[in-house]
């Protein structure tokens, strides 16, 4: 089954945690949007964490293997 984004899957990949620490545009007649940042916060954090997590495994030698690996194909010559 392929896995078509929902428009709320597209508006939530669009945002970022600085997008919505800085919104202040949100109706306050809105019930669901004056609280969402609030709801969506928690899920960035999360995300956040997992990302530096990840990050810590990362190594020089690393990047360096990525980027001989993409440029490959341009006849750059290596590190």
């Amino acid at each position: 089954m392929t896995n078509i984004p929902t428009p709320i899957h597209s508006w939530v990949a669009s945002l970022t945690s600085e997008s919505i620490a800085k919104s202040v545009h949100t109706n306050p007649e809105c019930g669901v949007g004056i609280y969402i940042q609030l709801s969506l916060q928690d899920f960035f954090d999360q995300i956040q964490q997992k990302a530096e997590e990840e990050m810590k495994s990362i190594t020089l030698q690393d990047v360096i293997d990525r980027y001989e690996e993409k440029t490959a194909h341009l006849g750059i010559g290596s590190f």
